[in-house]
């Protein structure tokens, strides 16, 4: 299933988020600052902040990929495997990936 993920997201690079998206995109990113804030452990709350600190600015620009917050978000499973999910659940669903 990661592969395919993977796959799938790296066909919709290049395609920037729609309005309903970002404002998807948007959500998820006060999930992240509600689970900083909660997080309790200051390696938690570090590696969640240096997995989306790009994407404030990235999903309004021309080279946003879909690929790299993809890889961003993995990154963080290796460190943070039972938060991470929840994080990528919200962005196949954003995607529309099933």
């Amino acid at each position: 299933m990661q592969e395919r993920r993977r796959e799938f997201m790296k066909s919709r690079d290049g395609q920037l988020p729609s309005q309903e998206q970002l404002m998807l995109l948007g959500r998820m990113l006060m999930d992240v600052l509600n689970e900083i804030r909660h997080a309790g452990d200051l390696c938690r709350a570090n590696e969640l902040a240096y997995a989306f600190h790009n994407l404030p600015v990235s999903m309004h620009s021309d080279w946003f990929r879909w690929s790299v917050l993809l890889i961003a978000l993995e990154e963080y499973q290796r460190q943070q495997p039972d938060s991470a999910e929840r994080f990528i659940t919200q962005l196949d669903h954003i995607v529309g990936f099933v």
